[in-house]
This record gives C-alpha cells, structure tokens and sequence, in this order.
C-alpha cells in the first residue's frame, strides 16, 4: 500500500482537491508519493526541468533565488500549499 494514503483525509481537505469526488481522490491517491525531506535539503533548483507538482503535508518549504551568501528568500509556504515547477 502506498504510504500516502496516511494522509488521504489531510489530502481530501485541501481547497485545491475540494471538488473532486471519491473515484477521482483514489486515482490522485495512487499517483502521489510522499517525499520527505530534510531540514535545509533542496527540492529542485531554478532551471530544473518541471516534472512535478507538490504540496506540503507538514512543515514548511523556503523559497529562495540564487546561492548563498546572495540567496534572497522569496516565500515561506506553510503546511497546506501547493506549489510546482514552470
């Protein structure tokens, strides 16, 4: 079993998944996958290749441009956002 369906009721409750019904939750539950990561551990960086979508089932995800010492902090997502590569 995928251990993403833990968090179907997580899932279920988010806005962005609001409108779809129970057939459609399962498909979405069966093509997620939990991705854990570790403090400070990068996601994907500017120029990647966008190949997914993402959403934060606990914590948060800083969004930065550019490396250290010049790195800006755009955003801090908190649990609940959804966010993907362009």
């Amino acid at each position: 079993m995928n251990d993403v369906f833990a968090y179907r009721d997580f899932v279920c409750n988010l806005d962005f998944f609001s409108g779809f019904d129970s057939h459609e939750m399962d498909v979405l539950m069966g093509v997620l996958r939990l991705q854990k990561l570790d403090i400070g551990q990068v996601l994907f960086k500017q120029g990647s290749p966008g190949t997914a979508c993402f959403f934060i089932a606990s914590g948060a995800i800083r969004v930065t441009l550019g490396a250290a010492p010049k790195e800006e902090e755009l955003a801090v997502l908190p649990t609940g956002a959804l966010f993907g590569q362009v």
